[in-house]
């Protein structure tokens, strides 16, 4: 901290940041038409012995949207979940995280699209 008046050091702070890289559980390619509304589908199962519930999130919300309601999964069973791809104008690729956090113990895994925009 300091003091605007004095220009003084009031004190001072110690900050430790451990910062891990998400593990990718899956990989998906995806082509996307330019100029055209897309969308990705994919499954997701839960294969453990009991149902959970499950949130979905992306690490870029502009370019990929995926529903914000959890969805509970029963035990051994899939769901389809659709993630809408934006419009874009032009070729590009995008690498994009889709992070899935079970909701009853906080796992988290991470998915990884790597969605091609082509003519």
């Amino acid at each position: 901290m300091l003091d605007y008046n004095t220009k003084n050091i009031l004190g001072r702070w110690l900050f430790r940041l451990n910062i891990v890289s998400p593990v990718v559980s899956y990989k998906y390619s995806v082509k996307a038409p330019i100029g055209e509304i897309s969308s990705a589908k994919f499954n997701y199962a839960n294969e453990t012995a009991v149902d959970h519930t499950y949130r979905f999130s992306t690490s870029h919300p502009n370019i990929v949207s995926i529903p914000k309601e959890p969805i509970r999964i029963k035990s051994g069973d899939k769901a389809e979940i659709t993630a809408m791809l934006k419009v874009m104008s032009k070729p590009m690729q995008a690498r994009i995280l889709i992070f899935v956090k079970e909701k009853e113990t906080k796992k988290c895994e991470a998915l990884l699209f790597i969605i091609s925009y082509v003519i």
